[in-house]
């Protein structure tokens, strides 16, 4: 059965509005809380209490138990340990379960929290076009690169996804521009994910879950459209800039570049269960021992030192989850390490109208839980996200997953009779 299928006129507009209000009050962060908690935090708690537009899956359920132990963690180690409590990733990680939690309630649908999406988009979209920072406001490639790029390509998806009759074509255009757009502006990780994600778009075809077989096609084709894409940067043929960067990353051996990943190694290696506390904790030893695995990878220390320490002399993982293990151990890792196996899950599962759009945010968003810090709307973003992941992996196993009502074709009523007859 659908969700919106007992849903009364008043219900579908009620749930229009909260989802408007969660996403475009993403615009402006909360006085003296910041970046972390938007406006729509307010939205959030008030809908807390209120009866959820439909009732949210089982296996979500277990989504704000992990995150209490996950900000439980992070307070624990810190205090036992005498260490500067992590503000960042308690107040990150919170905001995120908060809106994922009350995301979920107020979808109904796929259809519904592609709208969450959309319109966390527009607000944290347009913060950065009005407000931004010194980087974006540099020029355009930049505002693209730290910006608006996700944001510009899940709007331009929900469009086509909504209004386009052969809205998986369209979709595969859009995603293929983004990867274009990005190579121009130098942003080499968000071209591989729309690149990925219109491969997969591609392979699963019509109504289709991402098999064994299809997903061994998307495999292949991955490697080969890498080796094009490398090729073609390394011949300058989206610019001398981007092709610099890449040369000089080329032997890295560490995800093209991904410098951190060695610190994190290290640091999560020194003290994996309990963690260190705080970020900040880690010891020169270690940063020695994060040394050597990175020389064992050709790296430059030139290249990745000032990456590690910033000029205050903060240290940098330049990861989402892996700076939350590193504050509290394990324990605190599992809510971050739970969402990157649901975005997965919904890529392998997505089918329909909002396939596209649910592969793109997925890949986007794990991407980021892995590889990138945190910066404002982050938490808004991963919990839309992650509220489409959930129903689209719900959805899948329903008969309609565009998101739309539909009358059972003869051939389906055919087989449903069928099936009740025997």
């Amino acid at each position: 059965m659908n969700a919106h299928d007992d849903m009364t006129d008043a219900d579908a507009r009620t749930g229009r509005i909260r989802r408007f209000l969660l996403g475009t009050l993403t615009f402006q962060g909360l006085p003296v809380l910041g970046g972390a908690f938007p406006l729509a935090t307010i939205v959030a708690i008030t809908l807390i209490p209120v009866r959820p537009v439909a009732k949210r899956p089982i296996f979500a359920k277990t989504l704000p138990f992990l995150a209490v132990l996950c900000v439980a963690a992070l307070l624990g180690s810190s205090l036992l340990q005498q260490r500067a409590i992590p503000q960042e990733s308690i107040s990150y990680l919170g905001a995120t379960a908060l809106l994922l939690w009350v995301g979920i309630g107020t979808a109904s649908g796929a259809r519904g929290a592609s709208e969450i999406l959309l319109w966390t988009s527009v607000g944290t979209g347009a913060y950065w076009l009005a407000v931004g920072n010194d980087l974006t406001r540099a020029g355009l490639d930049y505002l693209w690169k730290f910006g608006i790029a996700f944001q510009a390509v899940v709007i331009t998806l929900w469009i086509v996804s909504r209004h386009v009759k052969n809205y998986r074509a369209a979709s595969v255009a859009v995603l293929v521009l983004g990867t274009l757009v990005s190579l121009f502006a130098g942003y080499r990780s968000a071209a591989l994910i729309a690149l990925a994600a219109a491969l997969i778009t591609v392979v699963k075809g019509t109504d289709r879950r991402l098999g064994p077989m299809r997903l061994t096609f998307v495999i292949a084709g991955g490697v080969v459209a890498y080796w094009l894409l490398t090729a073609s940067i390394d011949a300058g043929l989206f610019g001398v800039e981007l092709q610099i960067k890449t040369l000089a990353q080329s032997g890295s051996g560490v995800l093209g570049g991904r410098t951190e990943l060695a610190l994190s190694a290290a640091a999560i290696g020194a003290a994996p269960a309990f963690g260190w506390g705080s970020l900040q904790a880690v010891n020169a030893e270690t940063i020695g021992r994060a040394q050597r695995i990175a020389e064992h990878f050709g790296l430059d220390p030139s290249v990745y030192l000032p990456i590690w320490i910033r000029p205050n002399g903060a240290l940098s993982v330049h990861s989402m989850l892996f700076q939350a293990w590193i504050e509290g151990g394990l324990i605190a890792a599992v809510f971050p390490l739970a969402l990157v196996g649901l975005l997965i899950w919904s890529v392998l599962a997505s089918r329909g109208r909002w396939s596209a759009l649910t592969v793109f945010a997925s890949l986007a968003t794990t991407w980021d839980l892995l590889f990138s810090p945190w910066d404002f709307g982050r938490s808004a973003l991963i919990a839309a996200s992650c509220a489409l992941a959930v129903w689209s992996i719900v959805s899948a196993g329903r008969s309609d997953t565009t998101g739309f009502r539909t009358t059972p074709s003869l051939q389906q009523r055919s087989r449903l009779g069928h099936h009740i007859e025997h």
